[in-house]
Formats: C-alpha cells, structure tokens, sequence
C-alpha cells in the first residue's frame, strides 16, 4: 500500500522539499495555488493540508529541486537513457512508475530554469521523449501511478532517505548538454522516416559542396582509423553518415565497425550481419560524408581537405571555408560586429587579416572541371560577407551564465551556492580566460604582500575593511563580467588628492589579472564616439588612469554604458551595428571632473567614489607592488575575486560604505556648478536688479561667475542652462515665467492675499 501525503509531508518537508498534496491516482496537484505554498510564511499549512488531503498522493516542488523524466516504453532505449544520466551527473534518487520510464532527482545548481525536453520521437509504436522539468513544475514522488494503478517505487534509497542537500547537483548548462546526447540517442533509435539524428551542428550541413572524388574511398578509411567504433554515439552517427553516400559505404563500415585504432576488437561487436542490419535500420538526415572527417579531426587525423570547390561562387567558398573548419573546431559566430572562433577554452576574436587569408589560401585551387580561382580582392570582400552572414549570431553573447573562465575550467557561481569548477566549453560563450588556476575547496592564504596592499590602503580598521570588501567586489564583476547583469550596476571612482596612495595600483592589478583582450582604457570625454564605444565589445572591465585630466564626463551617455543598455558604435571603414556594452568602469583621478548636462538622479545612481585619503609612507611603499602580486599570487588574487562575486550575486549590491557615499555626494554639488549658481541665489539676486529677467541675461552671468572660478571649470550649454532654470522655477511658488512682446522672462510672482 502506498504511503498517503499525511505519511511523507512532514518527513519530506524536514529533508528541505516542499510537498504538495496531489490528487489520488492522478498526477494533477489536489490545491489551487499549489505552486505559491510556503510553509515558513505559514507554519499550520501544512498540518491544514494533511488533515483534509490525508490519502492524497504526495509530490514536491521543483526549481531548487530539478526531475530528470525519461518518458520512455522501449526498454534497452529506457536503459540506454538511464546509464547516460548516471555516467553523466552521478547516480541519482531514481522513482518508477510505469516501468521503464523514469525519473532522476537533482540539486540544481546556479539559477533555476524553465522546462528542457528533447523532440517527442516514435520507437516501436510508441512516442519517447525526456524532459527535465524545473522552476514552475512539480513532480509526483509517492502515491499511485494513474495508468499502472501501483505505487510509485524508488530503486534505492527514496527523498524520505535522501535530504536535499544531499541529493548531486546539475546546472542549467549540464542539463542543456546532456538533452543533447539525450537528444542524439532517441534520434538514433527512432522508427519514424524522418529523425534528427544530431544533436545542436556545429556546422551546418553544406549543401552544394563536393568531397574531393579521386581518393574518396582512401581518404574515408585512413579517417576512420583515428575513430574508435566502440563509442557507441559515434558508431552511429559515422553510420549515418556513411549512408548519405550509398550502400557501397555499407563495406568500409562493416570493416571499420570490428576493429578500433590500438587493433582490439570493439567490446560491442556482434558481427557482420548485426551491422548491416542496423545499417539497414539508419535513415540519415542533416549528416553527410563530412561528419565523418569531423568525427576524425576530432581524434587527431590531420589529412588533406576532403572538400573541392564545384564552382568559384562567394556562397560555395565561405560554405567551404566554414566546412573545412567544421572538421576540427565548433562553427565561428558573428556577432557584435566581429567574427569570433573557439580556441579550446573561450572565443577569441578572429583579426581582419586572418579571414582574408582563409580565402587567400584558396587561391589557385582547381574550380569545378577546368576553372582555376583567383583571390582578388573583390572575391574576398564577397566571400567575408557571405560567410559573416551565414555565422551570424547577434545574441550569442548575452544571457550568459555567471562565473569566471580560468585555466582551470570555468568557476560556475550561483546565489547561496559554492562556486563550482566546469570543464570549458563553447557552450559557455566565454570570450577570455584568466592566466590562474583555482580548484574548489582549496585554501589559498594570500601572501603578507597582497595582504600588505589591500590593508595598506587606508590606515582606519574599519575603513580598511570597507575599502577592502568594496575592491573584493570590483575585482569579482570585473573577472567575472556581471556588472550590467546586476540590478544597480556602477561606475567607481578612485579619488585621492596625493599620489602614492593605492588607487592606482589596483588598477594595475585589474589590468594584470585580466587578458588585454578583456579590458579597455576609454576615457568618460570620449563615451560620446562611435570608435570608441566599439572598444567595449567583449570587455568586461574599462580602466582608465587620471580622470583629472577630463573637463567633463557626458552624461546621457555614460549612464548607456554603466547600464548596459544597447549602444550604436562603429569601426572605421565599417558599417555601425549595436550591441549592449558588459564592463564595470573603474577611473582614478587627483581631481574630480563635472558632468556635461547636468547631474541628474541616474548619474547619482551610477556613480561611487571611493577616497584614497591616505598617502602611503615612503619606507612601507614597495615599488611595483600590483606587478609582484601577479607574479607570486595570481591564484590568490584569482580567489578573492571570486569571493567578491559570490557576494555580489547573493546581496546584489555593492558594500558602499558611508565614507564613500558622502565623497560621492560631495563630488555631485561641487561637479554640478549650474545647480549650485542657482542654489547660492543666482537668479534671485538677478530679479532684484531686473524685474523681468530673461535667458539670455540670466546665462551671461552664469558664465561670468563660473569662469571667474578657473579655466577648468565647465560651462553648461545654453539649452541646458534654460531646461534647468525652467525646472527650478516651476518648483519654486515665488517665480513665475512669462511671455512678453521681447520674449518670456522670469519674475516674481505678484500673490493675492484674500481679506
């Protein structure tokens, strides 16, 4: 007898799941609002729900929790899925219902996630499919299975057993993989005529193209002794596509199939005939003779080119281009005006010249019959925009999962999580990776040096411990790019009126850590280019050196920039495109600048200055200190970084300290002189000498008093003189402006008092 929902609850709930009761012999929850239930904002809910759903079956919330389903009745194909989980992510809480299908119980690790399924397929008679189901959904855990009328069971220890914190764990980016061999072997098994039987291409299939016919045969079979038949994966997708080019394929493939590169014989070899009846089963779609040499790169043959050109067109070159890569490494991707290409761990940014030479190579190379192709320049420039077009991918490189790419893997960090080491993968759409190592749970004690540095800076405790926290930070955003991912992104200022006293240190720091390719030196003045803000592309940190020598920062477009809101930038000799800018901005400066239009509430938002009030001693200055910390503790400074961005994903703010917050606020009133003009009683003292006061009077003594202050002093531009003027009367109830035969003027509004 299965146990009712008064039975597990309490239990469940306990082990940190959240039960719900479900109707009885249904999977269909038996409450309405059964996903908002939570127990700790109502602790007799759930004695409410045993009471009146005592027989009920019982499930759990997912999101926290994510269900592996393996909706499949084909039994090898159900156990087939099954050991690719458990090879995969670990073994698994596994509950049946309707043997064989399935269901494997996970931790999720990082951000929760909506519903992955693979494409519903027909295996003998019958559909198969996986999902994985997550934030939103529930899952059935005890109770009686609708169709089979019999307890739900478990093989092994059930969630009764299993507390949640004990259950593995699996991302959002492992679940999207796995689907994908998931994916792959339902395809491969799949009765219907028409399957997909790859997973996600790296390249697409090119039609049109032709492999070099004269040693097509050799060229196979010295390929596929670099390719292990006992894969089973790739025993079945070489199969497929060795069919794409006839049943005179079915002869290499049977030889192949009985014998692996060292000489031993496949562990999964029946013989020949059990080969040739699969190959008579494979009905090949979205594959071709070159998955074959792909499969073969892969495991390191190195022969010549399979493809020949049939004809010199722009279209058939960049498909040959991108084909002859596909052999070898994922598809290259335009986006954010550049073309970008895996390099085993991130995506590097592939030079202008280096795409010329792709089809400069090509030059001389036999075309169709008699043809002879010429790479000049106009080709070139055809056949770059053809193959821009064909890679083009302009959201690649937004939404992408939060952490740090380093040399050890990519550091996977989640809200209240452990960071968590990944193997590296295009997937992941890292551009960059840091030239350190980190491995979970090691402690790495930073060296007196870099202790010396951070503690240094300022000489108050508890301001060195806000200082430190809030660099800690700036160092996590910046390796690990979420600046414009949080919900108050910002810019920083490091101020201090002296030299030798850190600022300019950290930045080195910053600029040391990261790849040259990860960070920029744009000036606030320049934010207003086009050329310059294409600098930002694949930045994730902008670090520029002695805002002092900057007059004015432009408003409206810094605040675009910080937010990471969708700019137009431009390259020269290139057409404009847009994309949404990722870099934290970090500047020093001995004096603070003024802002061009004014300082309004977003840029008060935006903006933090940090004071570097101390000025170091010269006997505990140690020359070149950043570049001697990189040196001897790159994996501590790698650390510390991401103990920066793990706070900054769980608080979503940066530690501002008070300190901090009212330096920030002092540099607004002294930056904002057109504010401060009219505070200190500009235009009333105009009024009291010119009844009607007008703009233009009004602006030529702003500027006088301002410029009588220095030549560095920024004068605002009439049009904003009058927005801000027109603003500041409206709020006041003793000024009014008003339209006269000359033009509209200011006044003292004349009040009528009733008797």
């Amino acid at each position: 007898m299965s146990p009712g929902f008064a039975d597990t609850a309490e239990r469940l709930l306990d082990n940190g799941y959240t039960p719900i009761p479900i109707a009885p012999g249904e999977k269909r929850p038996a409450i309405k609002d059964w996903n908002s239930v939570n127990y700790k904002q109502s602790p007799h809910l759930l004695e409410e729900l045993c009471n009146k759903h005592s027989n009920a079956s019982t499930g759990i919330l997912l999101g926290d929790v994510c269900a592996i389903d393996i909706d499949v009745l084909d039994t090898e194909v159900a156990c087939a899925c099954r050991k690719m989980v458990t090879t995969k992510l670990g073994n698994a809480p596994c509950r049946y219902g309707k043997h064989p299908k399935s269901a494997f119980f996970f931790r999720v690790h990082g951000s929760s996630f909506k519903k992955l399924a693979t494409k519903a397929y027909q295996i003998s008679g019958d559909k198969a499919q996986v999902e994985i189901h997550c934030d939103g959904q529930q899952m059935v855990v005890f109770g009686i299975h609708p169709d089979t009328q019999k307890p739900y069971y478990w093989h092994g220890e059930d969630l009764l057993e299993v507390p949640f914190s004990k259950l593995p764990e699996i991302s959002e980016m492992e679940a999207r993989a796995l689907l994908k061999d998931l994916e792959f072997e339902l395809a491969s098994k799949s009765t219907e005529s028409k399957t997909a039987l790859s997973p996600t291409p790296t390249v697409t299939p090119m039609a049109g193209l032709e492999l070099a016919p004269p040693n097509d045969m050799k060229n196979i079979t010295d390929a596929l002794g670099f390719v292990d038949p006992q894969d089973y994966n790739d025993w079945v997708a070489v199969g497929h596509a060795l069919k794409t080019g006839g049943e005179q394929y079915l002869e290499i493939f049977q030889k192949w199939s009985k014998r692996r590169p060292d000489g031993s014989i496949p562990c999964n070899f029946v013989s020949g005939g059990d080969v040739k009846k699969r190959w008579n089963t494979f009905k090949p779609e979205r594959t071709s003779l070159a998955e074959v040499f792909r499969k073969a790169a892969g495991a390191g043959w190195t022969g010549a080119s399979p493809f020949t050109l049939p004809s010199n067109s722009h279209t058939v070159i960049a498909r040959t281009i991108l084909a002859e890569m596909g052999l070898r490494e994922p598809k290259p991707v335009y986006a954010d005006g550049e073309l970008w290409r895996y390099n085993s761990t991130h995506w590097l940014k592939v030079e202008g010249f280096q795409q010329r030479q792709w089809v400069q190579d090509l030059d001389g190379n036999k075309v169709g019959v008699r043809g002879v192709l010429h790479a000049n320049k106009s080709l070139i420039d055809g056949v770059l925009n053809e193959l821009h077009a064909m890679c083009s991918a302009p959201e690649f490189f937004r939404n992408l999962p939060s952490g740090i790419n380093c040399e050890s893997g990519f550091i996977c960090i989640g809200q209240r999580q452990k960071p968590k080491l990944m193997p590296h993968s295009p997937d992941l759409r890292q551009r960059f990776c840091i030239p350190a190592e980190w491995q979970p749970g090691a402690c790495v004690t930073p060296s007196p040096l870099t202790e010396q540095f951070f503690s240094g800076i300022w000489n108050d405790r508890n301001a060195s411990a806000a200082g430190r926290r809030v660099l800690e930070e700036i160092l996590g955003v910046a390796l690990a790019g979420l600046s414009t991912e949080l919900k108050s992104p910002k810019a920083f200022v490091l101020h201090g009126s002296s030299g030798a006293n850190g600022k300019s240190q950290f930045i080195q720091l910053l600029q040391g850590i990261l790849p040259s390719n990860a960070h920029s030196a744009i000036s606030p003045s320049d934010m207003g280019k086009e050329q310059f803000l294409a600098e930002l592309v694949g930045k994730t940190a902008n670090l520029a050196n002695e805002l002092s020598s900057v007059r004015v920062i432009s408003s409206d477009k810094m605040k675009a920039v910080i937010s990471g809101d969708i700019v137009s930038a431009k390259r020269v000799y290139q057409a404009v495109f847009q994309f949404a800018p990722k870099a934290i901005h970090v500047f020093t400066a001995n004096i603070l600048p003024s802002f061009q239009g004014g300082v309004d509430e977003g840029i008060k938002r935006r903006f933090v200055v940090v004071p570097f009030t101390e000025t170091i001693p010269e006997s505990k200055r140690v020359p070149e200190i950043a570049k001697r910390i990189l040196e001897r503790e790159n994996k501590a400074i790698l650390s510390l970084a991401v103990v920066g961005a793990a706070r900054m994903l769980d608080n979503g703010i940066y530690s501002i300290s008070p300190e901090m917050e009212q330096a920030t606020e002092e540099w607004f009133q002294d930056a904002d002189n057109l504010m401060g003009w009219i505070d200190e009683g500009g235009i009333n003292k105009l009024l009291k000498h010119n009844k009607r006061l007008s703009y233009d009077e009004a602006y030529r003594s702003y500027r006088e008093v301002v410029e009588s202050r220095g030549p560095r002093e920024w004068i605002s531009r009439y049009s904003v003189f009058k927005r801000i003027v027109r603003e500041y009367v409206k709020k006041d109830p003793e000024l009014d402006i008003v339209r006269h035969s000359e033009g509209y003027r200011i006044v003292e509004r004349k009040l009528v008092y009733l008797v």
